[in-house]
């Protein structure tokens, strides 16, 4: 055994793929800080896979790093699917959220209003 025998790699260690299929494997059953890890050893090896991004952007509840992520994939690869579709997800999502937030707001000025005036109708009845 020569002193550089401990530089390489051990036989069973899963390569980039391998580590790539687990963690999505293990983010399908809900352990979304289980898949960061494995995502992470990708990344620490190969921080230009866009497929990781993707996958990181899945394990974080964060939507701005969610989005973060995502656009980094595709500053990578602009290709990539999964990324473009995360990307369309989420500017669904703020559309949505967006939408509702006019539309409760509108109510709330609504009821605001009524009141208002009902106020005035009761000043002008009292005097």
């Amino acid at each position: 055994m020569s002193d550089f025998d401990v530089l390489e790699p051990e036989k069973d260690a899963p390569n980039l793929e391998q580590l790539l299929q687990m963690a999505a494997s293990t983010l399908k059953r809900g352990n979304q800080e289980g898949a960061r890890v494995l995502v992470q050893q990708v990344l620490d090896a190969d921080n230009r896979n866009d497929r990781a991004w993707v996958l990181l952007a899945y394990t974080t509840n964060s939507l701005v790093d969610r989005r973060r992520y995502l656009r980094t994939a595709l500053r990578l690869n602009p290709e990539n699917k999964a990324a473009k579709r995360g990307l369309d997800k989420l500017k669904q999502a703020r559309s949505k959220s967006e939408n509702q937030a006019m539309y409760y707001g509108t109510i709330g000025l609504v009821i605001v209003l009524v009141i208002t005036v009902i106020a005035c109708v009761a000043i002008l009845l009292i005097s």
